[in-house]
This record gives structure tokens, C-alpha cells and sequence, in this order.
């Protein structure tokens, strides 16, 4: 027997439609437009850029593209949060920027060594390439 799915109401069609589209599985890792606001490749045992320059007071989502065959991480240094990344995966790493004026350490948890950057937090606009870093302070990003 075949049924007619014009009969049925509109309403149920588009919550099975909606219940079908959120059931893909995401790591809650994304900022707004699902775009991460940074790429930081890993590489030769290194990460690329090292250095990086976010807006105070915002979410900020970095991506670890990990290009080596070795596991890496992205671990901020004062607070432990962080994010691994298998060989050949990238992986986003999600949290709230701190008060402008801040810089945040992290390194490779396996690779600690050779594999270390900063986060220089800025006034709410962000700032220009090339800008001057402030000074450091903790923070509880």
C-alpha cells in the first residue's frame, strides 16, 4: 500500500526534518557561524603560528590542525584545558577570552619542549597585525 505524504501534516514533516538535522554529533567546540576564529597547525613538532592575538571578553574556538603522523595537543599552560589532535586529525578547541591585556601560554602536552605559543588578548576590536603585545597577567580562561 502506498501512502500519500501530502496528507500529513506540515508541522510533523518539518520536526521529523529538524529532529534528523540535529542529530549530527558535534563536539559543542564551534564559535558563532561555525567557523573557528584560528587555525594553529602542528608540524615538525612545531605549531604554526606560535603566536596569536584574540579580542578580550569573547568565545574563541581554535582549530589544531595536526599535520604530523604523532599526536599533539594544544594545552593552555596556567589552567590544564586543552585539546588533542590524532595525526592527520584537526580538532577545535573552545573557551572565553579573558580581559584585555592578557597573554596565555600553551604548549604540546607530549611535546612540551619544542612546542610552545602565546595568546595576546586585546581591547574587545582586536588588534592590527603587527601590533606590540601587552604585558602578562593570569586569567582563568
Amino acid at each position: 500500500m502506498v501512502q500519500n505524504i501530502s496528507r500529513r501534516p506540515l508541522p510533523l514533516l518539518l520536526v521529523v526534518v529538524l529532529a534528523a538535522a540535529a542529530c549530527g554529533s558535534s563536539n559543542g567546540a564551534s564559535s558563532a557561524g561555525g567557523r573557528p576564529s584560528a587555525t594553529v597547525t602542528a608540524q615538525n613538532t612545531a605549531f604554526s603560528p606560535s603566536t596569536l592575538t584574540v579580542p578580550a571578553n569573547t568565545p574563541v574556538t581554535i582549530a589544531l590542525s595536526n599535520k604530523d603522523s604523532i599526536e599533539h595537543s594544544l594545552t593552555f599552560n596556567n589552567t590544564g584545558k586543552s585539546v588533542d589532535a590524532d595525526g592527520g586529525s584537526t580538532q577545535m578547541l573552545t573557551f572565553m577570552s579573558p580581559g584585555a591585556g592578557t597573554t596565555m601560554a600553551f604548549h604540546c602536552k607530549y611535546h612540551p619542549m619544542q612546542m610552545q605559543g602565546t595568546i595576546t588578548v586585546t581591547g574587545s576590536g582586536g588588534a592590527t597585525p603587527g601590533s606590540s603585545p601587552p604585558s602578562s597577567s593570569s586569567s582563568g580562561y
